[in-house]
Parts: C-alpha cells; structure tokens; sequence
C-alpha cells in the first residue's frame, strides 16, 4: 500500500477518534443523583432574535419521583433575564449546565403566580432516553366528534353540536372536545403547583377572533394561541451548510403543524443536538409518541414578563428537519429529514370572484381533524366574500394513497340569528370526515392531497318539510300515488313539491308508511350507514364507499317503510322477521351483533331540492 495512503488513513482515524472525544466532552451529562443544593450553573434560551444568552441559576434540592417512577425534578432559582421575565411559555427546553456538563432542560413551571424565578428541570438522563424510544408508527385511533352525517341549517346548533350547551364556548367544547386526547388536557386541580410550561402556538394567516373563539380547545392542548409570523421560505429545507450550525442548545426551535398560505407553529427551546438529533421542550408537545412534523428553526421577537403568564412572541422560520418523537420527557427531530405533510388547496368564490389558499397540514390521527377544522373556518370566516346570511356549497375530494377518492359535496347554511359564526358548521363536516377516515381499526389511510371548492351564496338555501299528503289512503300491490310535499324555505314562500309514490308490487296487505325526509333521517333507515356507525364495517375502502355514498342534504328523501321488525345482524340485513326469531337471536352472544330495527324499508328514492333539507313528515296507506 502507498506509504502516502497509510499516513491519510491514520491522520483521518485519529481525526475521527478526537472529534468523537470532543463531542462527548461536549455532552457530558451531570447525574441527578450528583445534584447537591446550592450549586451553581448557568442556563441558556433566547430572550430577543435568534442568539441565546446565558442566565445563572443555583440548585434548590431534587424532588424524587417527583414526575413518575425514577423520574427526578431538580429545582432550580434562576437569575439574570429570568428573574424579570418569569419562567415564560417558550422557554420549555432552556439547557442547564453546571461545571460545563449538562444536567438537563427546564420543563416545568413552579405555582400559579410564583414571585421567585424557580423552575423545574428535566434530568438529561431521562430526555436522553427518548432517543433510545420505539420508532414504530403509533396505533392511536382517532376520537369521535358529535357528527351530523351532513351539514344542517337551523339544527346545526343542536344536532351538530348538541342542545344542552348555553355559550358558544359551551358549543365549541362540545363539538370538537372529543378529538381531542386526554393526555394533553390540562390538570384541573388546583393543588397541582408543577406544571410544564405551556408552548406558545403562534398561528400566522389567522385572526384573533378565530383564536378567540378556539380559545377553549387551545386551553385544552397546554398550549398559548398567538398570532404571529412565518418566514415566507418555511417551506424549503435548509441546505447541508446551514444544517452544520442550525437548532444549537439554547436556541429557540419550533414544531410546525401547518405551513403554507397558514401555519401553526408550536415554539420551545433546544436542550441538546450531537449533530443529527435534537432533543428539545424536556416535557411533551402533545404526548403523541412517534410522529413526522417538520422542524423549524424560530426567531424569538421578545419575551413579554407577566406573574401569571410570561410568554415568548416568535417567528418559526426555515424547516431544518422533522421532529419524529413526541415523548413524556421532551420532543426530538432529526436534522435534514424530510417531514410528510397533506397538501390542501382552498378556492373560495362568490359569483366571478375567487381566492385560492395553499397549505400543508401535519397528519395525525388524533390533530389532523381539528387542524383541518380550524384552519378551513379561518380561511372562510377571513374572506372578504363571506356576508350575513351566507350559504356554502362544497365540492371536492380528499386523495388517499392506495385507495379511491372521499369526495366532498354539501350545502351548507347558517341563519344569521344562530350563535355560530358562519363556515363553522361546514368546517366541523369537513373535520368529521378527516375523523372518520383516521376512526379505522384496520389500516392507516395515507392522505396524498386535499381539494376544496367553497361557493359562497348570499342567501339561506334550506327548506323545512312542512306537511305531505296523498291523493289516496288506500291502495293496491304495483298501484302509483300521487303525494304532494310542502316546504317552508327560510323567510320565503312555500313550496309544493310532486312525488309518485309506487307501491312494490310484493306488499302484502296492511299499512304502509311513506317518509319524506332529510339526509340524516333517511340514513338512519340504512343498513350501510348502520354498520357504519357501529364500527362493523372498519376497512379503509368499506369505508370510503359509505361516506360517498352518504344521502345528499339537499335532497328530499322518500323511504317506504313496511311495520314488520327487521334486524341488522352480522352486516347482513334480515328483512320481515318474525318476533319469536328476534327473541332467540336477541339472547346470549348474539345480542352483541344483532340490531333490531321496527320498520322494514321496501325502497327509497329521492328528489332534488338544491337547498339545505330540514325535517321530516310521513303518510300513511292502506294495502288492499
């Protein structure tokens, strides 16, 4: 071998052998146990711009298994600009070293209106076993909104978000609580004086009435909605260069859940980064395990000191990586990596004018249903096309790998008397789908894309179905009636509908009832729609097939419905059965498969209104 060749190789062995000496020398951690009152260290975070300052801090004791089993909380007073600012929301991260070796973040917030700057630290022994963590896709199933299979007009303040709630706020928390997981609500007794400092959630492309009134579910997350700004290149990934010094300790970095035309950017502070991965917050961001969200390096405007609550105004900035786990002792990414997003496109229009919106979304089973609901209501309430009263049409499809599109068509309308402001109820559809389609027990849906068509018309399209009566009252097997149907539109004349009932030429003799309906009460007489509901039909592709072919809303639904029980076993429907054989079915382990139903339904059709449908009334007939 080339005498030349020897001594590179060896010089780049003993280059390796330093550097790798240096980086461990670097991140020496100091043992919790080694921990002792009264010493002294100092702490790093970002006050102002993008540089983090250093503030001296000393020791107060160790709380043991103050956090879990093994899992010590080191108490520590912090001075310099901590003592003016407080332990503020944002600061979640902030290295601490003592004796050049590292000993942890500070993570936790000390009293509801603390007047000494002491805070808690998570060990660095216990934020480094997050890199140790299982990487294997988490398994969580996304939560149950209160769902209105479409959406509704003057019932959407009771049927889509229940009737017993008083305040909107009530509304909100009622509608959209649910998708929400309980590891992230906040502790509600008061004696619990230690809690992680919050993160500040910085929401630019948003307005404060739409912060203010999400206000309850943001309270929820642990998390301070704020609006604030997003560097315009957040998008691009930051180049190998840049990645070199990017994201040090002490320095403010943010988990970005939506970027684009809007973004939501969740901002702490780095604790530790060995060059590929960061390790930052020392306490969960949402408690969601494994994850794939891009990270972002942020640019601190100032910090704003309160006794209650001191909080950080950010800017996020250029993604330099993905955050890929979110555990009980902190957040941590990987420089570089590429994080997945859902591409959402909105073109919302009025007559010849229209505005498109482009925004990434991070997908999640348990957020990406309110991320979706929360940043459609804002780009609908935000435009300047949207008016009191105002309906919206809706028409898209939601692309998901492997799998045929979930196509989007509603009619939406709000009167201008209802306590929600309008969009709110078409958005809370939208994130009802998004729940439905992460709801699967079977397989986990990739969304590629999301398209969205909102026409906005300025009026209430929906209709009251008011009265229905027939020519007839007694009929024949294969006879053809003639029903005329009666709507009461919102502050408009009525409306006089025709329909030709034909009666199966099967019937056998005894009462009939014909139903003229909405969406939502036609389908509860649906065997899909059943199995639906009660979680029998789970695959992916079942269903997608369900949710597109959901009964329109504005269509009037006609159903005719013979009184002999039927029953809904094993997702077979079980037409006409006697009442002996529904006793033996309804017994034992059959009970748990077996869904009784009173009416049978010989057929259904319907008409179209072009208008919100609301209400239901029947008729009945005698078969000779």
């Amino acid at each position: 071998m080339n005498r030349t060749l020897v001594w590179v190789i060896i010089a780049t062995i003993i280059c390796a052998v330093v550097s790798a000496s240096a980086a461990q020398e670097q991140t020496a951690i100091f043992p919790v146990g080694d921990i002792r009152a009264g010493m002294k260290g100092v702490a790093y975070s970002v006050f102002e711009g993008s540089e983090p300052e250093s503030v001296p801090l000393e020791v107060v004791g160790v709380l043991k298994n103050a956090w879990g089993p093994r899992q010590h909380i080191i108490l520590v007073r912090i001075g310099g600009r901590f003592a003016k600012t407080g332990v503020a929301a944002g600061m979640s991260g902030s290295p601490v070293y003592i004796d050049g070796k590292w000993v942890g973040a500070i993570s936790l917030r000390i009293g509801a209106f603390p007047t000494d700057p002491i805070a808690g630290v998570t060990p660095a022994e216990l934020m480094m076993e997050i890199t140790d963590a299982d990487t294997q896709p988490a398994s969580g199933i996304a939560s149950n909104l209160p769902r209105p299979s479409s959406p509704r007009a003057e019932e959407a303040s009771t049927t889509a978000i229940g009737a017993k709630h008083d305040t909107v706020a009530d509304q909100l928390m009622a509608a959209v609580s649910n998708l929400l997981p309980a590891s992230v609500q906040l502790p509600q007794s008061a004696a619990s004086y230690m809690t992680p400092i919050e993160t500040p959630l910085v929401f630019s492309g948003f307005s404060s009435s739409v912060l203010e009134f999400f206000s309850p579910v943001f309270q929820r997350m642990n998390v301070v909605a704020m609006q604030g700004g997003a560097d315009s290149d957040s998008s691009s990934m930051a180049s190998a260069e840049e990645l070199k010094t990017a994201l040090q300790p002490g320095s403010a970095v943010s988990g970005l859940l939506a970027t684009g035309d809007i973004s939501l950017a969740g901002t702490g502070t780095v604790t530790y980064n060995d060059g590929r991965r960061v390790l930052a917050f020392g306490h969960p961001f949402f408690g969601l395990g494994p994850v794939e969200m891009p990270m972002a390096k942020a640019e601190i405007i100032t910090t704003l000191g309160s006794t209650f609550a001191p909080f950080k105004i950010a800017n996020s900035g250029q993604i330099v990586g993905a955050l890929t786990q979110d555990r009980h002792s902190g957040i941590m990414g990987v420089l570089g990596k590429q994080a997945r997003m859902i591409p959402v496109s909105v073109s919302v229009r009025s007559g010849q004018k229209s505005s498109t919106y482009n925004f990434q979304v991070f997908q999640s089973p348990q957020w990406t249903p309110v991320i979706m609901l929360v940043t459609l209501f804002n780009t609908i309430s935000q435009s300047n096309l949207v008016a009191t009263p105002t309906s919206f049409r809706v028409k898209g499809a939601v692309h998901i790998a492997g799998y045929p599109d979930l196509q989007l068509n509603a009619l939406s309308a709000t009167p201008p008397e209802s306590q929600l402001p309008p969009g709110f109820v078409v958005a809370n559809w939208l994130g009802q789908r998004f729940n439905t389609i992460f709801s699967n027990r079977i397989e986990k849906p990739e969304i590629s894309s999301v398209d969205l068509d909102i026409e906005l018309l300025s009026e209430m399209r929906s209709a009251t179905i008011e009265n229905v009566w027939s020519t007839a009252s007694e009929v024949h097997p294969g006879d053809e009636v003639s029903v005329k149907i009666a709507l009461r539109p919102y502050r408009g004349e009525r409306i006089i509908k025709d329909a030709l009932i034909k009666v199966p030429a099967n019937t056998p003799k005894g009462m009939l009832r014909i139903l003229f309906s909405d969406a939502e009460v036609a389908s509860q007489q649906s065997q899909e729609r059943l199995a639906l509901q009660q979680n029998r039909s789970t695959a992916l592709r079942d269903i997608i097939r369900n949710l597109n072919d959901d009964r329109s809303n504005q269509e009037v639904h006609v159903t005719i419905l013979q009184p002999l029980p039927s029953a809904l076993y094993n997702d077979k429907l079980l037409p006409s059965i006697p009442s002996t054989i529904a006793n033996v079915l309804d017994s034992g382990r059959a009970a748990n498969r077996l869904t009784p139903i009173s009416e049978t339904a010989l057929g259904q059709f319907s008409i179209p209104m072009d208008m919100v449908v609301i209400g239901s009334q029947s008729v009945n007939l005698t078969v000779n």
